[in-house]
C-alpha cells in the first residue's frame, strides 16, 4: 500500500484514489452479480429475467433503488421516534470509534493509547446498544 501513497504528493489524495477505486469496483461488481443472480433465478423458474430497464435489464437494480428511495418512511405508532431514528447511528458509532485505534499509516494514528486492545474489545461490544 505504500507504493500507492508514493504516487501522489499528498497521502490523502492517494487514500481518496484507493478508496474510490475499491468502492467503484465493489459497486460495479455488486450491480453485475445482482443482475446475474436475477437472470439465473429467472432461468431456473422458466421465466424471463429483468429485461425492461436498460440493455438486457442491466439497470434494473438502479431502478429498484430509485423506487425504494421514493417510498415514504414508515414509523410504527407506539415507538419513541427520536430513539427509533437514532438507533442505526448507535449501531455504527462504536465501529467508527474502532477506526480511531487502527494505525493507517505512519503518523496517522488518531490516539496513541497504551490500552488500545482493551478499548478495541470494549468498543466492539457497544454496537448491541442500538439493537
Amino acid at each position: 500500500m505504500t507504493g500507492l501513497f508514493q504516487l501522489f504528493p499528498n497521502p490523502w489524495i492517494g487514500l481518496a484514489a484507493a478508496t474510490g477505486a475499491v468502492m467503484g469496483f465493489i459497486t460495479v461488481n455488486a450491480l453485475f452479480l445482482i443482475w446475474l443472480e436475477r437472470k439465473v433465478s429467472a432461468r431456473m423458474q422458466r421465466r424471463y429475467g429483468p429485461t425492461e430497464v436498460g440493455p438486457f435489464g442491466l439497470l434494473q437494480t438502479l431502478a429498484d433503488m430509485l423506487k425504494l428511495i421514493g417510498k415514504e418512511l414508515i414509523t410504527p405508532d407506539h415507538v419513541h421516534r427520536p430513539l427509533y431514528l437514532i438507533a442505526p447511528v448507535l449501531i455504527f458509532a462504536p465501529l467508527l470509534a474502532l477506526l480511531s485505534l487502527v494505525p493507517i499509516n505512519e503518523g496517522w494514528v488518531f490516539h496513541d493509547f497504551d490500552i488500545a486492545l482493551v478499548l478495541l474489545l470494549a468498543f466492539s461490544g457497544l454496537n448491541v446498544i442500538g439493537i
